[in-house]
């Protein structure tokens, strides 16, 4: 129980426990996007990107602190210019005193992250499952599973090899499935649950004989919002969290 005013570093320091900004991709930037550690925080945003909802509830200062999947900047910046996207959620992020954090791939990677309360949602226990090369997903044994079951779970677009005689292995990964794609056939997966994929990818696994179970790339990763919600409420219990 914490008596004492929070900050953002408090906050931070809860998300890095459970998901260190070490393990995130070299080519990622996750961690504090915008404000100051020592901001007070009475209340939070958990949303995945900052989209125009989002930026909507920090003009209007209901939130001391947003918390997005997505990080804001990849790129250098070498200017803020106000008429740009970029410029616009800077200014309004500085000008409502609402810092922002991001954990994006590492939150991919560790357990109760995204890709695990993927698996999770259509009923797979993640400690029994398989992680890929690249160590984003996960497969898994599954012979008792039908196909129309799997794809009845959650809205998708169903692409790659029109139908399969029986479910082998089920591979999941949310977000963009791309880099795991060339994996799929050495592993015997013939079903890979995916927010996207490219063209060529879907082309692939039709040749492969592999089922493509698409829910879209937010919504593959939404699942992860209301836990990020939970873990914060457990040790901030007095905060105001929501998820948009």
């Amino acid at each position: 129980m914490h008596t004492m005013e929070i900050q953002v570093r408090d906050i931070i320091k809860q998300m890095d426990e459970w998901a260190p900004q070490e393990l995130a991709a070299a080519w990622d930037n996750v961690g504090l996007q915008i404000g100051d550690v020592e901001w007070p925080v009475k209340s939070v945003l958990v949303a995945l990107d900052v989209d125009a909802a989002c930026l909507e509830q920090v003009a209007s200062n209901k939130y001391d602190l947003v918390i997005t999947h997505h990080p804001l900047f990849f790129n250098s910046i070498r200017s803020i210019d106000l008429r740009t996207d970029i410029g616009r959620i800077v200014w309004t992020f500085i000008k409502s005193n609402t810092a922002l954090f991001s954990a994006h791939t590492n939150l991919d990677v560790v357990p109760d992250g995204v890709n695990d309360t993927l698996c999770k949602a259509y009923g797979f226990e993640p400690k029994t499952g398989e992680a890929f090369d690249k160590g984003f997903g996960k497969w898994f044994e599954c012979s008792e599973r039908r196909l129309s079951d799997l794809e009845s779970i959650m809205p998708c677009r169903v692409a790659g090899a029109k139908t399969i005689d029986n479910i082998n292995r089920v591979g999941f990964c949310g977000g963009s499935g791309k880099s795991i794609i060339q994996e799929l056939p050495n592993k015997g997966i013939n079903v890979f649950i995916t927010g996207e994929v490219g063209y060529h990818d879907e082309v692939f696994c039709e040749l492969n004989g592999i089922v493509l179970i698409l829910l879209g790339h937010k919504e593959s990763e939404d699942p992860v919002l209301p836990v990020i919600k939970e873990r914060l409420l457990a040790q901030f219990p007095g905060i105001q969290i929501d998820v948009i």
